[in-house]
């Protein structure tokens, strides 16, 4: 029993003369891992995934020469339609960008919420960024009727057009 108590006592005092170290290293630990961090500098490099390079970074690795992408908004509809091999038909598809926005790329919609549908296909944000989370599309901009135009015919070929009410207008 009383060697008990000795080794206590002992094991007690030892940490009580030896913390202050102790907590010297581990502030010293803390300084010689976190400072390129505090500093701004990171320490980690993303890794990107296979999976995670987009559609278009492939085809821009494998193609030879720059295929230029059309410039009005009826060539770039119908560059997607061709290309994703979309099953509405083409007319379908600029009858409801006319009934959604009248053909204006910078129209904000009206709706009752807070919610605004913004653009060409009058997206509403949620719906936007979620849909070019699904499809991959790393910095897509509501604002932009290119990224619009992309994600809608995405949709259109997967048969989310009834997402959009000008399409029941129109049908």
């Amino acid at each position: 029993m009383k060697l008990k108590f000795q080794l206590a006592r002992k094991a007690g005092a030892w940490w009580i003369y030896r913390r202050k170290w102790f907590v010297r290293l581990f502030w010293l630990n803390c300084i010689l891992w976190f400072w390129p961090v505090y500093l701004g500098h990171g320490i980690y490099k993303e890794v990107i995934a296979p999976q995670e390079v987009s559609y278009a970074q492939i085809t821009k690795l494998e193609t030879s020469a720059p295929v230029p992408m059309p410039d009005t908004i009826k060539d770039t509809v119908a560059y997607y339609h061709s290309k994703f091999g979309v099953k509405v038909p083409l007319e379908k598809i600029y009858e409801l960008i006319e009934c959604e926005s009248h053909g204006d790329p910078n129209r904000n919609g009206d709706y009752q919420e807070r919610l605004l549908s913004r653009g060409l296909m009058q997206f509403q944000p949620l719906t936007f960024f979620e849909q070019a989370k699904l499809y991959g599309i790393k910095n897509a901009d509501i604002n932009d009727w290119r990224d619009q135009v992309l994600i809608g015919m995405m949709m259109i070929r997967d048969g989310k057009i009834n997402q959009w009410t000008c399409w029941k207008i129109i049908n």
